[in-house]
């Protein structure tokens, strides 16, 4: 199908401002602009894709879809409109139609680079790699020189689980610029997984020479090592759930079977059924504890490292205040006896060593509160803590209560629990439930 121009008119420097008006907030303003610029010009596709642009950003999905499928029959040859709709479809989670869409739209456009890049964004949204990667290497024909490009193809080999190759892919790139951190960075993953520890020794080394402060660089390093580092720096922690926060609950609860957030309301309700009582839930994330809890008679804050969790968390209108903060700094910053119940679901697997967690947690309690958190379990015949291959940290549980123990915790109780799943399969742990003495 060849592509079809939209017309430069009297109308085009109309819709710029109007486009500038969606962007500013101005839905009212642009809504009756819009109006006047349809009724002198009807059929206009500009106007029905900044239709659907304005009633994505007013919070109607449904009408956002119906104009933009208006804006693709009134032209439908414009490569604009089918990656608008693939964008708005992947914003949508409608996955398969947003490639689809994606797809139709590198045909009405071959070999327009902004087309392949968004194109590229939108395969990464869906988690499809494969396509991700098909689509990579026509960015790379189209611009042979982007580093960026055959970072992200040497990033998704390995996410598919072909280190081999993305040890080579890492180690052409730091081949023709050993000063790219970015490419040493991703070569010491890519050496770790492939089991070249020697490699990754060396060139964690070299990263921490050329950034001394970088605890990322350190955290590596370590691992590079064989040794297991006490924590995950935030920077760790942060891009596990970067531009993953609008997805996050619809993966975890349909995807992952992630339960949790239910069995925990469950424990705090039971227990605080008729009397007032404040709840500190720590990586709060986007805030599913708060959902199952509802609105609670008395203080709800969650706290968590992304400001984009934080963001869908508000959504819920449950919780009273959030802090954009590292766990360990908000306990430490929080006063004694404040909260009746601290709540950590699936965080402490980010975390590592629990001492500081567990006895902030029994300062900041109230006499009589309790900590309820989940972890993932290691063997009894393992070390206290060992860092997975997953970057996550799992916990022997006689390890957990003991620390429980010597925080001045009584009532311990760890109860076997699926936290979720994992390529389908169950991941093993247990709910932590203990409480401070009154």
């Amino acid at each position: 199908m060849s592509t079809q121009a939209i017309p430069t008119d009297h109308v085009t420097q109309t819709l710029r401002k109007i486009e500038a008006m969606i962007s500013s907030g101005q839905y009212p303003a642009a809504a009756e602009a819009l109006q006047q610029v349809q009724n002198a010009s009807p059929g206009d596709a500009r106007v029905y894709l900044l239709l659907s642009r304005l009633a994505e950003a007013n919070g109607s999905p449904k009408a956002a879809l119906e104009a933009m499928r208006h804006a693709i029959s009134a032209l439908p040859g414009w490569p604009v409109a089918a990656i608008e709709m693939a964008l708005l479809l992947s914003r949508q989670s409608q996955f398969p139609d947003a490639i689809q869409q994606a797809e139709r739209a590198l045909q009405l456009a071959p070999g327009q680079l902004d087309y392949v890049t968004r194109a590229v964004d939108i395969a990464h949204r869906a988690q499809n790699i494969p396509q991700a990667l098909q689509w990579l290497q026509l960015a790379t024909a189209l611009a042979p020189t982007n580093r960026l490009f055959k970072q992200l193809i040497a990033t998704d080999l390995g996410t598919l689980g072909q280190h081999a190759e993305s040890l080579a892919a890492f180690t052409a790139l730091v081949e023709s610029d050993p000063a790219d951190q970015a490419a040493l960075f991703g070569r010491v993953q890519a050496a770790i997984a492939n089991g070249d520890m020697k490699l990754a020794k060396l060139d964690a080394a070299a990263l921490v020479a050329l950034a001394p402060e970088n605890e990322e660089y350190k955290f590596w390093q370590d691992i590079a090592k064989g040794k297991t580092p006490k924590t995950q720096p935030a920077a760790v922690v942060r891009k596990v759930f970067a531009g993953f926060a609008d997805l996050y609950d619809q993966h975890m609860v349909r995807g992952l079977r992630y339960q949790l957030p239910k069995q925990v309301a469950k424990i705090i309700t039971d227990r605080y059924a008729a009397e007032p009582f404040n709840v500190l839930d720590l990586g709060c994330g986007t805030g599913l504890l708060g959902v199952c809890l509802g609105r609670i008679n008395g203080a709800l804050i969650g706290v968590d490292l992304s400001e984009e969790m934080i963001a869908q968390a508000m959504r819920h209108n449950v919780y009273d205040r959030f802090h954009h903060v590292n766990l360990l700094d908000a306990l430490k910053a929080t006063p004694k006896s404040l909260y009746h119940v601290v709540a950590a679901c699936d965080v402490f697997n980010y975390v590592g060593d629990l001492s500081k967690a567990i006895s902030g947690a029994y300062k900041v309690l109230v006499p009589g509160g309790s900590v309820i958190f989940s972890i993932e379990a290691a063997g009894e015949d393992e070390a206290d803590v060992v860092l997975r291959s997953t970057m996550r940290y799992v916990h022997k549980p006689s390890h957990v209560e003991a620390l429980c123990q010597k925080s001045g915790f009584e009532d311990i109780a760890l109860t076997p629990t699926v936290i979720r799943l994992e390529n389908n399969a169950p991941v093993n742990g247990f709910l932590v439930v203990a409480r401070k003495p009154a």
